[in-house]
C-alpha cells in the first residue's frame, strides 16, 4: 500500500496502513539518517513493549520510519470492551511503580547502565577485525535496547 504521490509509503505489513501513525516531532525534529532510523526502530522501538508486556499494559508501540521521519502507532492489545478497565489498570501499575522507582534506579537500572555503557565505551573497536566488530556492534545494539527497557520501567512512576 502506498500513500499520496508526494509522500509515498510502502507498508512492510499491509494491516499497518489502517493503524494510526504518528509522527514523534517531539523526540526527533528532524529527518534521520539511515542509521540513525534503524537505532530508533530497532533498539528505541524494541524497548518499548517489554515493560508494557511484563507489566500488563494495555497496548503495544510500533515503530515505522517513511522518508527519514519517525512514526509510532500505539494500538490497544485489549478488546475495546475492556480499555477503560485496563486503562485504570494500567494506572494503578504505574502509581503502584512510584514508591518502587528510587529504589529501583539506584539498585537495579543504574547498576545494569553502568555495566552496559561502560562494557561499549570499552570496546578496542579500531583495533578489531570486521567480523569481531560486527558482532561487537550487534551485542551493543542489544544492550542498548535493553538500556531502553530499563528507561520506560524507570519512567512508569514518575
Amino acid at each position: 500500500m502506498t500513500g499520496p504521490d508526494d509522500f509515498p509509503v510502502t507498508f512492510d505489513d499491509p494491516a499497518d496502513a489502517f493503524e494510526t501513525w504518528e509522527r514523534d516531532d517531539m523526540h526527533m525534529p528532524f529527518a534521520l539518517t539511515p542509521l540513525a532510523a534503524d537505532f530508533i526502530r530497532y533498539c528505541v522501538g524494541g524497548g518499548f513493549n517489554p515493560h508494557y508486556e511484563a507489566f500488563g499494559g494495555k497496548q503495544r508501540l510500533y515503530p515505522g520510519i517513511w522518508h527519514g521521519w519517525a512514526y509510532f502507532s500505539f494500538r490497544p492489545n485489549v478488546p475495546e470492551a475492556d480499555e477503560e478497565a485496563a486503562t485504570a489498570a494500567w494506572v494503578a501499575t504505574c502509581r503502584s511503580r512510584i514508591p518502587l522507582t528510587l529504589a529501583y534506579w539506584y539498585e537495579e537500572a543504574l547498576p545494569e547502565l553502568r555495566r552496559i555503557f561502560d562494557g561499549i565505551a570499552a570496546l578496542p573497536v579500531d583495533d578489531l577485525p570486521a567480523a569481531a566488530l560486527a558482532t561487537a556492534w550487534l551485542h551493543a545494539w542489544a544492550d542498548v535496547t535493553r538500556s531502553w527497557v530499563i528507561h520506560f520501567i524507570s519512567i512508569m512512576g514518575p
